[in-house]
């Protein structure tokens, strides 16, 4: 890296430590899309649309992809307000629901989220180069199962850290490059998949990968419809902690919204609902294993060409851009940990998930991923909204030693809540093994009741306990400065 690039990237680290002023906001509606659709559009989208397309014939598919995206996306708005208002991030913004201690909590969970959800882009791009490699010919070594694999998803890792370690310019221009790109591929798969198999089959396919619930139908169907809507509820969640990276530096708080709706929701659900319909085509909860095929049957090899470079581009750019804000966000919260070893921090844990099996649990992913960010963000929301009203004191979010002290550094309302609602999650679904203990799964989903009890927890605990107890460090420094 050079010391340019270097010094750009501790500038990013360090200029989160202080709210972004007017002329450094900079990202308008289309660069906020832009951002949002490169970083949207990998393994997570293409893998949740064909589970998706496995649970659910195209008459439900389509609409439970849109319902379990942008609800959620419409939801988490409301903990971006501070970040979007004030150009704070989203960890510095947690401050007032878990105290100005709290964040180094919440900065582990985030990172949590965002290896596990690496896992996902770097097998796809995997298993799509070794069948790739086989296609032409490559060492047996690079086709293997099992060490292929493994080859693949490292140097697809280890080039987006690279990415994510040159700096933001490396990034911004990467960013443009990639999400034009992957969209017209995306157009020409689509119109390709449609020529070959037609509107009306795919419209009229079964899902093939259906959970069957022996002697009951209606019992099957739900089932199927609560995983589909968990598993993409799970997605919809997971732009819980990014949403203040982003928006902080939007030019308007609408424009910084509205790139957020559009960009993970409406266009880069697109590609949620590409992959739901090639597994109804084909019955593939793999795309690249249709892209592969397609190559083959008709003897282009230029569609297999096409389909890697995309795959690559798409996963390799998404690694790089997950990597970035846990980086920033360990960077900030700890000055002394240089940017170097803040990448490694974010990126080589993925490593621990190379597992060619864990590629097809997306539905098991995205339900940790739910159960990590609808309670940050159920708490965020009620803070946002129902408690601060969005009257804050900016004092205190940037005030280590005297802000937002509560309990210690601590605000236990923000912890309560954040411990009720991951129960409250796994009461519902267990989502390693995918069974309810309480037998409220497949009548209820678990992210959307986890949501709103973290928020509801959180609401009582601090109208009742907190702000009567704590009102010398919260409400009266509010009253001063407004």
């Amino acid at each position: 890296m050079s010391k340019k690039g270097q010094a750009a990237a501790r500038q990013e680290a360090n200029f989160t430590c202080l709210p972004a002023k007017g002329g450094e906001r900079v990202y308008g509606f289309i660069d906020q899309v832009a951002v949002q659709v490169c970083f949207g559009i990998a393994a997570w989208y293409f893998l949740a649309g064909a589970q998706t397309g496995l649970y659910l014939p195209a008459t439900q598919a389509v609409p439970t992809i849109f319902l379990g995206n942008v609800l959620p996306l419409f939801l988490i708005a409301f903990a971006g307000i501070y970040s979007c208002r004030f150009g704070m991030d989203s960890m510095t913004a947690s401050q007032c629901a878990f105290g100005s201690k709290g964040p180094a909590i919440i900065v582990v969970l985030f990172a949590t989220q965002l290896i596990v959800s690496a896992s996902m882009p770097m097998l796809l791009f995997g298993q799509l180069a070794t069948k790739f490699s086989a296609r032409i010919g490559l060492p047996d070594f690079l086709c293997n199962e099992t060490l292929g694999i493994a080859i693949w998803s490292v140097i697809a890792l280890a080039t987006g850290i690279y990415i994510a370690y040159s700096g933001p310019s490396a990034m911004m221009w990467f960013s443009r490059i990639s999400a034009v790109f992957m969209l017209a591929v995306i157009a020409e798969l689509g119109y390709y998949l449609f020529s070959e198999y037609g509107f009306d089959y795919i419209y009229d396919a079964q899902p093939r990968g259906r959970i069957i619930i022996d002697g009951s139908e209606a019992l099957t169907d739900r089932w199927n419809i609560a995983s589909a809507l968990e598993t993409n509820f799970g997605l919809g969640f997971s732009w819980a902690f990014m949403f203040g990276v982003f928006t902080r530096l939007g030019k308007s708080e609408g424009k910084a919204y509205h790139g957020c709706m559009w960009g993970w929701g409406i266009v880069s659900v697109l590609a949620i609902v590409f992959g739901a319909y090639v597994a109804l085509a084909t019955g593939a909860y793999d795309p690249s294993d249709w892209i592969i095929e397609a190559s083959e049957k008709n003897g282009i090899v230029g569609i297999a060409v096409m389909g890697l470079i995309f795959m690559a581009i798409a996963n390799i750019s998404s690694i790089a851009i997950n990597t970035y804000p846990g980086a920033i966000a360990i960077t900030s919260r700890w000055p002394k940990v240089k940017w170097a070893a803040a990448i490694c921090l974010i990126g080589v844990p993925t490593v621990i998930l190379l597992n060619p099996t864990i590629y097809y649990k997306i539905s098991n992913i995205y339900a940790i991923v739910g159960l990590l960010t609808s309670v940050f963000a159920g708490i965020m929301v009620t803070e946002t909204v129902f408690i601060s009203n969005g009257r804050v004191s900016l004092r205190e979010f940037y005030s280590r030693k005297k802000g937002f002290q509560f309990y210690k550094g601590f605000n236990p309302a923000g912890f309560i809540s954040l411990v009720v609602g991951m129960i409250t999650y796994l009461l519902i679904l267990n989502p390693l093994t995918w069974k309810s203990a309480t037998g409220l799964f497949p009548y209820t989903c678990a992210a959307l009741p986890t949501f709103f009890v973290s928020a509801i927890v959180y609401f009582v605990f601090m109208k009742c306990w907190v702000l009567k107890k704590f009102p010398v460090t919260f409400l009266n420094n509010i009253k001063k400065e407004h």
